[in-house]
């Protein structure tokens, strides 16, 4: 699959969507639904999300420089991903970026998605897709 903005909205379409059947079917759950999207295997670029505890917003987090393999991210880079509404979460080295529903749902945050993987300036390999689930 091609990355581009429109497929990131695709993923977080079937994301809401599995989310609501999740939710159907186990109202009272203590499962996490999560997505994950490895964007290039080489250097570890990826995204993942999860519902807050409370439920009402989401937690994304983009692969930050502690995590990267053979990358280094320059500092205009992160400066742009900060611009963008990342913030730097230490010590893991993650960007995070608290989501509400509405950014699911209007595409804004596939449009953030998809500004904030030009801050690593690498070919992206997709590397299979990604992957939508839950925690036990």
């Amino acid at each position: 699959m091609e990355v581009s903005e429109q497929t990131i909205q695709q993923m977080l379409d079937e994301y809401l969507e599995y989310l609501m059947i999740k939710k159907e079917l186990m109202p009272l759950s203590d499962m996490l639904p999560f997505f994950s999207w490895r964007f290039c295997k080489i250097h570890n670029i990826h995204i993942q999300g999860t519902p807050t505890i409370d439920r009402y917003g989401y937690n994304i987090n983009l692969t930050g420089g502690r995590n990267l393999v053979n990358l280094r991210l320059e500092e205009r880079a992160i400066k742009y991903l900060k611009s963008l509404g990342w913030e730097v979460k230490p010590p893991i080295g993650f960007f995070q970026y608290y989501a509400k529903k509405t950014e699911f749902e209007n595409g804004d945050l596939a449009k953030l998605i998809w500004n904030s993987l030009q801050a690593y300036n690498k070919n992206l390999d997709d590397n299979g897709g990604y992957e939508i689930g839950a925690y036990d």
